[in-house]
């Protein structure tokens, strides 16, 4: 692919990568049908506080989910919607997660957090435990 090739290849990408993110970001986050229309990340806040998580540990289950889809079109070559949803999905969710670290460690939400860390420990975080075969 040449620089050119690839330039246009990232304009359309990010292209559709932008609508998506505008035409879904209210059905993904829940938030119309909450009454949450002025927070995009609130679906990730909804399924942090019923697991007793953190935002960012429940953004990661998303994430993750579209990572493994990619990771089995890799092993296996078998893609249900294919590649380059997955990975505008990837992207999005990667724009998300930066989000609600950003939103965390502005002044509001840092005196509602009382010292928020990423990686930190949740409170009561919910123990895996392997399926049973």
């Amino acid at each position: 692919m040449t620089p050119n090739q690839l330039q246009e290849f990232t304009r359309g990408f990010q292209d559709e990568q932008r609508l998506l993110l505008d035409q879904k970001g209210l059905s993904y986050s829940g938030a119309a049908a909450q009454g949450d229309v002025g927070d995009r990340l609130a679906n990730f806040k909804r399924v942090a506080a019923a697991m007793g998580v953190r935002p960012l540990q429940a953004w990661l289950c998303y994430f993750l989910k579209h990572v493994d889809s990619i990771s089995t079109f890799v092993r296996t070559g078998f893609e249900s919607e294919g590649f380059r949803s997955r990975a505008v999905d990837v992207a999005n969710y990667a724009i998300l997660g930066a989000a609600l670290v950003q939103e965390a460690e502005g002044e509001a939400l840092k005196e509602q957090v009382d010292g928020f860390r990423p990686n930190a420990p949740a409170q009561n975080p919910v123990q895996w435990q392997e399926p049973r075969r």
